[in-house]
């Protein structure tokens, strides 16, 4: 998940000469070819997980070929009921709210560990009587 979002956190200015359409217009595919198959999610965010790898591992790609790319993440995400863009700050208030929930329930490893997710995701977890986050 930390993965994706900072994917779509970065706005990456290219100025590339590849066309990686083709390569987006195969995971717009496989995406659908998988959620036709009896709704198989995990197949449909294993897609989105290959085209960022994809992209990670090529030079020279262009700005419109990653300006579709994007579109089209974030289109695929929104099927599966995720808006990044938008709900982000929910999830981050989503992990804030168990990592409470841990302490609560006394335990504190699996607190500790989503205090560390959270920090390296930029967010800073303040304890006390209204706990809080805000990003770094």
């Amino acid at each position: 998940f930390k993965k994706l979002v900072n994917f779509l956190s970065n706005h990456f200015i290219l100025d590339g000469r590849n066309d990686f359409s083709e390569c987006v217009k195969e995971f717009v595919l496989n995406f659908h070819s998988s959620m036709q198959d009896d709704f198989n999610t995990q197949g449909a965010i294993s897609s989105v997980f290959k085209i960022i790898n994809k992209f990670n591992s090529t030079d020279d790609i262009s700005q419109d070929s990653y300006e579709f790319m994007r579109k089209e993440i974030i289109k695929s995400l929104r099927i599966l009921g995720f808006n990044i863009e938008e709900d982000n700050d929910k999830a981050v208030t989503e992990l804030a709210k168990n990592r409470l929930e841990m302490k609560l329930k006394k335990n504190y490893n699996e607190a500790d560990l989503i205090r560390k997710r959270l920090l390296e995701m930029g967010v800073e977890v303040k304890d006390g009587q209204k706990p809080s986050w805000k990003r770094k």
